[in-house]
C-alpha cells in the first residue's frame, strides 16, 4: 500500500536497512496455534516483526485445517514495518479477528496488525501503542515519510484522526499508549466476563476466551 511506495527509493538509497517502530533485536515473531472452536483457527504471535515473518505465517497457515474465520492473539512491541504491513493486508484481506491478550502489547508497527483486523478485541490489562517511524539510515526526511505513509495505511483500516494525530506527534523513543476512549471509535471491545459473553460473535463466545484473553488482572504501567 502507500508504505510500499514509500519504501522503493528508500531501500534504493540504503541497501539492507532495516525499517523500524522499535528495535526488534534478533528473534522474531513465533507462531503457535490455539485451541478454539472447531470452525475457527486460533494463531499465537508473539515477539517482534522481522523480515520474512510474513512467508513464515503463510507457511504456518498452510499446515494448518481450512477454516473460514481466523482469530490472531498477538502480542508485540513492533518492529518491521514493511513486514508488517505484509502482514496486515493478510489479516484484512481473510477477514481475521484480532486479539491483544491480558498482559500483553501491541505497539509500533503492530498497531496496523491490530487496525486491519474486522474485529478487535483486548483484555483490560493489555496495551496499545503508537509512535512515529523511525529510518535507520534516511534521517529525519525518510522518517516523516514513512510515518506519512504508516498513517495513510491505518487510515485506510479505520484508525480515527486522533489516534493518527498522536502516531505523527509521539517521538520514535517514546510511546503514547491508547486509552478505552481513544480505541472506542474503533469499536475495540475490552474483554471482562460481562464483554466477552454479550459484545463477541458467537462463534467467539464459544471458545475458552476467558483464559486465553481475561486471565488475571494486574496493574501494568502506562509510562514512556
Amino acid at each position: 500500500m502507500f508504505i510500499r511506495s514509500r519504501l522503493r527509493h528508500l531501500l534504493t538509497a540504503a541497501s539492507g536497512a532495516l525499517l523500524f517502530f522499535t528495535s526488534a533485536g534478533a528473534s522474531a515473531l513465533q507462531y503457535q496455534r490455539v485451541p478454539l472452536d472447531a470452525r475457527m483457527i486460533g494463531i499465537g504471535a508473539t515477539g517482534p516483526i522481522v523480515p520474512g515473518d510474513f512467508y513464515r505465517l503463510r507457511a504456518f497457515i498452510g499446515k494448518l485445517p481450512q477454516t473460514r474465520i481466523l482469530g490472531f492473539f498477538i502480542d508485540s512491541p513492533g518492529g518491521n514495518i514493511f513486514e508488517a504491513e505484509k502482514i496486515a493486508t493478510f489479516i484484512n484481506k481473510t477477514g481475521a479477528l484480532v486479539t491483544v491478550p491480558n498482559d500483553s502489547q501491541c505497539a509500533s508497527a503492530c498497531f496496523l496488525l491490530f487496525a486491519a483486523a474486522a474485529h478487535r478485541f483486548m483484555g483490560p490489562n493489555a496495551l496499545i501503542g503508537v509512535h512515529s517511524a523511525s529510518y535507520n539510515s534516511g534521517g529525519n526526511f525518510a522518517s516523516m515519510e514513512l510515518t506519512t505513509a504508516f498513517a495513510r495505511d491505518a487510515a485506510t483500516y479505520g484508525v480515527p484522526d486522533a489516534i493518527i494525530g498522536k502516531m505523527v506527534q509521539t517521538e520514535p523513543g517514546r510511546m503514547s499508549w491508547l486509552t478505552p476512549d481513544d480505541l472506542k471509535p474503533m469499536d475495540v471491545v475490552i474483554l471482562t466476563a460481562a464483554t466477552a459473553r454479550s459484545q463477541t460473535p458467537s462463534i467467539y463466545r464459544r471458545t475458552p476466551i476467558g483464559a486465553l484473553a481475561i486471565g488475571t488482572p494486574r496493574a501494568q504501567s502506562r509510562g514512556d
